[in-house]
């Protein structure tokens, strides 16, 4: 195989996984809104202790997708210096060094796909686009080394070494960032987007759809408008929002009612649905705001390590919250309990929320709007006239 032509294939793929690996990246590190996936597993493996410095409790506030970045870089890197090198034994020296790169970051690719498959038992899209992209470039510089002793053709002769691929390495490299870096600005800087995701016609109506009998409301329950939140206590990107949601109700407590509703992203194989469970047990006392508060601290608090809230933490903070310990511990496990955590899981796949945190918007007109983007969602509460103060 041709190492010109090789070197020019390899460039590609490295820059694919510069953008499957730094998506990644900037989504663990929370730097882009995003959201979690239903149904994937991604934040599933996002939680798990590999997923940040892959196992090292030295490394854990570091990504491990980072790693993954800086292989793809370096990878890049070395494309454009074999474009220039004009020696073949050092071409084949940076070869041997891309083949060694690329074999480290199959096994490690390979060890990771092996803990989603048989571990974590979830499977993450991305990583596994990554993992290709890896399994690809390896088995192209395997080729190439394979070759690299036998007789070069006539074709490979005519495709001699370039110095013009540096130039248009560069561009094109210069291109994608100037890519990647308007789609972030974008998506963190775009005007509000809105759009009616489900036309109401009456509050009655209203009320019986996104707000059925037993919803958790706080705040002013007759203001003109409610904002309803499907969400995961253990979803990264719902601990995220929470700040933006809590500063949304404080700012308008006249104007705007406030409903959670819980959506199951990450499952507890330990212990299935104990955090819910917790809310909707302290809620039979009264207490559902104050468990829901205590439950997104916690969850957030544990951040790359993944541990489960455990029950005796539940029944501490139970006890912190003033509730009857032997009542509470009763309803976690009700029918009552079971039932209304049923109910916000089978209304979510009602409305098609396929993500968390998405929240709506209702207002007076019998209107509600749908966003994924907390964000988005201040900045078109905070357009002037509309909710007031």
């Amino acid at each position: 195989m041709n190492t010109v032509v090789t070197n020019r294939v390899v460039f590609w793929l490295s820059l694919l996984g510069i953008q499957v690996a730094g998506y990644l990246t900037l989504s663990h590190l929370h730097l882009l809104t995003l959201y979690c996936a239903r149904g994937q597993g991604c934040e599933q493996v996002a939680r798990y202790s590999l997923a940040h410095g892959l196992g090292i409790p030295a490394l854990a506030m570091v990504p491990t997708a980072i790693f993954g970045l800086a292989f793809f870089l370096l990878l890049a890197i070395c494309c454009a210096v074999r474009a220039v090198v004009s020696s073949r034994f050092l071409r084949w020296g940076i070869g041997v060094a891309q083949w060694g790169g690329a074999f480290m970051a199959l096994f490690i690719s390979v060890w990771l796909s092996f803990f989603e498959a048989y571990i974590i038992h979830g499977w993450c899209l991305w990583c596994l686009a990554s993992a290709g992209i890896v399994l690809a470039i390896f088995l192209i510089l395997t080729l190439e080394m394979l070759a690299a002793g036998r007789p070069r053709s006539r074709f490979e002769v005519a495709l001699p070494n370039t110095r013009r691929d540096l130039g248009r390495f560069a561009a094109i490299f210069a291109v994608a960032l100037l890519l990647d870096g308007g789609t972030a600005f974008a998506l963190r800087h775009a005007p509000a987007a809105q759009y009616a995701a489900v036309t109401e016609t009456t509050a009655a109506t209203r009320s019986s759809s996104l707000l059925p009998p037993g919803t958790h409301e706080y705040g002013n329950q007759a203001a003109s408008y409610t904002l309803v939140e499907f969400g995961d206590y253990a979803c990264p990107h719902c601990q995220a929002a929470q700040p933006t949601v809590e500063r949304i109700v404080a700012r308008y407590p006249n104007t705007l009612n406030f409903a959670f509703h819980y959506t199951p992203i990450v499952n507890d194989g330990n212990n299935p649905f104990l955090v819910p469970r917790a809310a909707e047990a302290a809620a039979q006392q009264g207490k559902f705001w104050e468990m829901h508060t205590r439950l997104f601290a916690q969850a957030h608090a544990l951040g790359p390590s993944g541990q489960p809230v455990t029950l005796g933490w539940v029944m501490a903070t139970a006890g912190a919250l003033g509730l009857d310990q032997a009542r509470f511990q009763r309803d976690l496990y009700s029918p009552v309990t079971t039932r209304a955590i049923l109910g916000d899981e089978q209304l979510s796949d009602t409305f098609h929320v396929t993500g968390v945190p998405t929240f709506f918007v209702l207002d007076p007109n019998g209107k509600s709007w749908r966003f994924n983007d907390p964000d988005t969602l201040e900045r078109w509460l905070a357009d002037p006239g509309r909710l007031g103060k």
